[in-house]
């Protein structure tokens, strides 16, 4: 029962640092033009542009395309009825590919490549605002600038490891997804720690957090991180639409961004364990890069204490 107490607890703390970030999101919009500017246009590109474009081509063009074929096959070939329908499917088939690829997946691309340079504007934006001048430089990375050519070659190979465990991740949560029963259950879970990693990353790569440190914290404040990013995880979950629910995670995602900052995030109670999540995908990328400090095992008591002690964030709660 306690248990359940304080994950609720943390999962509801969670959920409301996401929706006060709001505020200062819609601050930053107000007091920055270009960042205004370029929250619009990613929004008109992933919501009214891309998703639209989507919706038109699935729900208009296409059942008005497979109709309209179906009745001058049947008008041209009216003794071979089965015949016009298998070939009126590979018909549509065929177009429907040829218009994914040569529309749909372009545009796609091309708006994932807008998005990556309003969500870095977002963070740096976000960080400046909520860490001022004098909080900057207790951070080994306060210098935005600097930080960006500083131990180059240190910075790539986190940010390339971590990108590989995230993939391996993404695989795993898909293989999970086909397990029976509580298959589709454990993969929103880890759509949520996914979703909550990628929210948090810009704020512990400015604090010169690197990757072992940050899915540690993950792991022992799960609870808090899952209810952070549920609404989003929900939003994107529910549509069948691959391309949909990337329209929709791309146009909102940028909030997440920003409410990580000021968040003042809780790690879990004592009574809920580590949720060890990213054992399997961090072994394999240690392998894969031969990495010759590996992470020694922590206890949950350890690696709280070691979690609290790398990342610089003065509004943790740690309670047990």
């Amino acid at each position: 029962m306690q248990a359940i107490t304080a994950f609720v607890s943390t999962f509801i703390t969670g959920l409301t640092d996401s929706v006060k970030g709001v505020s200062l999101f819609i601050e930053l919009i107000k007091q920055n033009n270009e960042l205004r500017k370029a929250f619009r246009k990613s929004v008109v590109l992933n919501i009214f542009v891309l998703a639209f474009s989507i919706l038109i081509i699935e729900y208009v063009i296409f059942p008005l395309f497979s109709l309209l074929l179906s009745l001058v096959s049947s008008f041209l070939f009216p003794d071979t009825a089965k015949q016009n329908i298998e070939m009126v499917t590979m018909v549509t088939t065929l177009v429907w590919y040829v218009v994914n690829g040569l529309w749909v997946l372009p545009l796609l691309w091309i708006s994932k490549i807008i998005n990556i340079l309003t969500f870095q504007k977002m963070a740096v934006a976000a960080y400046k605002t909520t860490f001022p001048v004098n909080k900057q430089s207790r951070s080994p990375n306060h210098n935005l600038n600097i930080s960006l050519t500083a131990h180059i070659s240190r910075l790539l190979a986190d940010c390339i490891f971590r990108m590989v465990i995230e993939l391996l991740f993404m695989l795993q949560s898909l293989c999970i997804s086909f397990i029976p029963v509580v298959g589709s259950i454990v993969y929103l879970l880890h759509l949520s720690i996914l979703n909550a990693l990628y929210a948090f990353e810009y704020k512990w790569m400015h604090q010169g957090i690197e990757t072992k440190a940050m899915l540690r914290y993950i792991q022992c404040g799960w609870p808090y991180f899952i209810g952070y990013v549920s609404i989003l995880t929900l939003a994107t979950y529910i549509p069948s639409s691959f391309v949909i629910s990337a329209c929709i995670y791309s146009a909102f995602f940028p909030i997440y961004i920003v409410s990580a900052y000021p968040a003042k995030v809780k790690l879990s109670h004592h009574a809920i364990p580590q949720l060890k999540i990213f054992t399997l995908s961090s072994m394999i990328t240690d392998r894969m890069f031969v990495r010759s400090a590996r992470s020694p095992t922590l206890d949950r008591r350890t690696a709280v204490k070691e979690v609290a002690q790398s990342i610089p964030d003065s509004s943790m709660d740690t309670t047990d």
